[in-house]
């Protein structure tokens, strides 16, 4: 069963529409939220768009390739722990008063 819920909303002279609470909440739409907007015969549709789901190959594929020499598992494992130590002493140091 389908069940519709009605409300008015008013169009800024940005052009802007807020979108009730109870529907934002039902469609779980937040701030940054994509909507498809499509004509319709009957008005304007808005549909929600699927959020995007990035796999580690995307993240990969956006970064640039690396160039220089092949790194062991010894130097990245040393790399890695000097930039946690550098982060940390930054942290320790903005918390000072």
């Amino acid at each position: 069963m389908v069940t519709t819920s009605k409300s008015q909303a008013n169009v800024s002279s940005k052009g802007q529409v807020v979108i009730p609470k109870f529907f934002r909440d039902a469609k779980g739409l937040g701030a940054g939220s994509v909507l498809e907007v499509v004509d319709h015969p009957e008005g304007i549709l808005l549909k929600t768009l699927p959020k995007k789901k990035y796999t580690l190959d995307d993240l990969a594929n956006a970064l640039p390739p690396y160039q220089g020499p092949p790194l062991t598992d010894e130097i990245i494992k040393e790399r890695m722990v000097s930039a946690m130590r550098e982060d940390w002493a930054r942290k320790e140091k903005n918390s000072r008063p």
